[in-house]
This record gives C-alpha cells, sequence and structure tokens, in this order.
C-alpha cells in the first residue's frame, strides 16, 4: 500500500508539471511580441490601407482572413496536441531537475522559496500565513526558515506555527525547521519576536522537502 501511495505521489507532482507546461506552451503564442505586432499590422491593414482603396481589395483581403482562420482552427487542435507530448518529455526532465525520489521522500536539490515577509517589532506575536499548494492531501513537508542579514537582525526570534490555535511558546530553543502534515487549508504561519525599537526585518520560508502521504 505504501508503495502504491508513492507512486500516487509522484504521478500527482508528474501530471500538475506537466499541465502547467501544456498551458504555456499552448498559450506561448498570445504572449508573443511579434505574434501581437502581426495582429496590430493585420488591423491596420484592413482598416487604414484597404478601406479607402475600395470595396475589391477589402473584400479579398477578408476572404484571405476568412481562409486563414479555418486553417488555424483545424491546426490548433494538432498544436495542442504536439504540446501534450513534447510536454510529457519536459516534464520528466523537469521533474529530475528539481530533485529527486528517495523512498516515500521528495527533496529537492536546491530550496523552493514560498513566501516573503517584512516583520517589526509591532508583528511581534502576530501569525504570518503562507500557502503550499500542489501537494498530494496528507502529504508531509519540510520547512525551513532564513532571516536575511540586517543592520540588527541578530535579535530576532523566529519559529514556526502550524494551526491558528497552537500556543506560542519563547524559549532557548530556535525553532527554524519544522517537518509537519500539510494541513486541509495547505497552510503554515510564522511568527516572530523584535527588541523595540528595531528596524525591518525580512523573514523567508523554503521548502526542503516533502513526503507522500502514508495513509
Amino acid at each position: 500500500m505504501n508503495r502504491y501511495r508513492v507512486l500516487l505521489a509522484q504521478i500527482h507532482q508528474w501530471l500538475r508539471i506537466w499541465w502547467r507546461i501544456v498551458l504555456e506552451e499552448t498559450s506561448a503564442p498570445l504572449f508573443d511580441t511579434n505574434a501581437r505586432l502581426q495582429l496590430l499590422s493585420l488591423v491596420a491593414l484592413l482598416i487604414f490601407v484597404l478601406t479607402p482603396e475600395g470595396k475589391e481589395p477589402l473584400h479579398e483581403s477578408l476572404t484571405n482572413l476568412r481562409r486563414t482562420t479555418e486553417a488555424l482552427a483545424y491546426a490548433l487542435p494538432i498544436f495542442i496536441l504536439l504540446n501534450a507530448v513534447v510536454a510529457a518529455f519536459k516534464a520528466t526532465r523537469e521533474q529530475d531537475r528539481l530533485g529527486v525520489w528517495t523512498g516515500n521522500r521528495y527533496s529537492f536539490h536546491s530550496p523552493q522559496h514560498i513566501s516573503t515577509t517584512v516583520v517589526t517589532d509591532a508583528d511581534n506575536g502576530k501569525l504570518n500565513p503562507f500557502k503550499i499548494e500542489g501537494l498530494p492531501t496528507g502529504s508531509s513537508v519540510e520547512l525551513i526558515v532564513q532571516v536575511e542579514k540586517g543592520f540588527d537582525d541578530r535579535n530576532i526570534r523566529v519559529q514556526f506555527i502550524g494551526r491558528k490555535d497552537q500556543p506560542i511558546f519563547w524559549d532557548e530553543y530556535e525553532r527554524h525547521t519544522m517537518l509537519a502534515f500539510l494541513p486541509s487549508d495547505q497552510t503554515f504561519y510564522t511568527t516572530t519576536l523584535k527588541p523595540t525599537p528595531s528596524n525591518p526585518s525580512t523573514i523567508k520560508v523554503f521548502l526542503m522537502s516533502w513526503y507522500a502521504p502514508a495513509a
């Protein structure tokens, strides 16, 4: 059963990468600068060049435009299908490029940035939410928090909070890492403690690895 759930987690991860690539490849022409310029040139041709020349040149150009649109309608499904096939190979490469599976654990080759928060002493004790999206329900995650080096950031304290109603304790231990089950709302929190007064501090959260659901 454990192997089955790991396989499902791997498939879930691969499908998300594959779908994102398909959408990016298919929508790429919409965001291409040359394509936008060609479209604007066509509109300018119809309005400012052909219209003053009379009905016959305009009618001929509109006929060609209709034929081009029909050809595009036939080509679009093939274009999407080819993108889906190519995306399958790209998704496999990206899955290997991002990290490696060891048993039920997927470890990233480099920390994956999740959130950035700027805090001051006025934020002491406040909960700063962040989401981890795209993982299967029931997964576990390994997180770390980093404080960007600043003038007085040696005095800031940070810890993870797994849920809103979790008590906050400040003791001699630093809790800059957390291994926890992913909540149903995919939301965790950080909280900070700074001297007053002090300069703003930048807090960054990174995802190091995640575990496939155990049950």
